[in-house]
């Protein structure tokens, strides 16, 4: 089956639904917002009446740069009726989907980038990119958040295809596999910490076991923007000894949930692997060597025993299989 095949029953599905959201609008509260900083709801209205549209320079084009250097930005139309919005949104849907429509495999897999102002945002495959999903969506105004339209009903079909992308892909599934394995040693090596030894110090220069940690805690965040194609890095000072436990698991969460989903990844998994989370491996084994120095030792073990799960990644993990001192 072609991948359009596969895609297009959802698209209708989903198209089908933000119309029936869209023609339930209040005319007379098209200027309503629930805050100062929201969007009215004429606005939201117009910008997802415009959405199905990008699909088109998507397949058409090998980029689109959403603030070109030297260009006036983008803006959208002033719309006024209900009707008005419709008409956008009909208008835009028929060319996307004929555009959807006539692409081959090989266009649909060929990797294609957004910009802004000459930056490269993201560079992904057309066919799994959010670009074409984006229309699927339910704006609430007030609510504040983007969530899938009610009644995914679809073609069983398309929605196999995402989910043997993601289950088939042994590089994600290894990169979450690992992420397990660093909750797994992590967690181990960080209960049970004396008190205290969050401010130990081996010399003068070096780092404390707090600060390594809050280290750790930043590298997942950043893993957590890079998955999602960005770039972001904060250096944080470290909290107390638990608050910064709990934001370690926190953000293995965050990243591993990522990771389980069917969005594509922001950068290669070998990447993803080499960077940030083989670098909290090796400070987690830095804090293990420290609490040995500090005379509160980690009990060793043979983790190639250990119960290990891909999406195990809070605080709560499995018994040790075999331990010794």
């Amino acid at each position: 089956m072609a991948l359009s095949e596969a895609l297009l029953p959802e698209f209708d599905h989903e198209m089908a639904n933000t119309r029936k959201t869209l023609e339930r609008i209040p005319e007379d509260k098209f200027d309503w917002k629930p805050h100062q900083k929201s969007m009215t709801v004429r606005q939201l209205a117009t910008h997802i009446a415009e959405m199905p549209g990008w699909i088109i320079p998507t397949i058409a084009q090998d980029s689109m740069d959403i603030a070109p250097p030297g260009a006036p930005p983008y803006q959208s139309p002033t719309l006024h009726l209900c009707q008005e919005v419709l008409e956008l949104f009909d208008k835009n849907v028929s060319g996307a989907r004929a555009a959807l429509a006539g692409a081959s495999d090989e266009r649909l897999l060929k990797p294609w980038s957004l910009l802004a102002g000459g930056k490269t945002i993201f560079n992904l495959p057309r066919a799994p990119s959010p670009a074409w999903r984006v229309p699927a969506v339910e704006q609430r105004p007030g609510a504040g958040d983007l969530r899938p339209l009610s009644g995914r009903g679809g073609d069983v079909r398309a929605m196999d295809m995402k989910a043997e992308t993601v289950s088939s892909d042994p590089k994600r599934q290894l990169l979450r596999h690992t992420v397990a394995t660093l909750a797994y040693r992590g967690g181990k090596t960080l209960r049970g910490a004396p008190d205290g030894f969050a401010g130990f110090r081996v010399a003068e220069k070096t780092r404390t076991p707090g600060q390594i940690l809050a280290h750790v805690a930043d590298l997942l965040d950043w893993a957590l923007s890079l998955v999602k194609g960005q770039h972001e890095w904060h250096d944080s000072a470290p909290l107390a000894w638990e608050k910064d436990v709990q934001r370690f698991f926190s953000a293995l969460e965050g990243f591993d949930a990522y990771l389980g989903s069917d969005l594509p990844l922001g950068f290669p998994a070998e990447e993803l692997f080499q960077g940030p989370i083989a670098d909290a491996l090796t400070h987690i084994g830095q804090i293990a060597m420290l609490r040995r120095l500090a005379g509160a030792p980690v009990r060793g073990e043979n983790y190639f025993r250990a119960d290990i799960v891909a999406g195990r990644v809070g605080p709560e993990q499995a018994t040790p299989v075999r331990e010794f001192d």
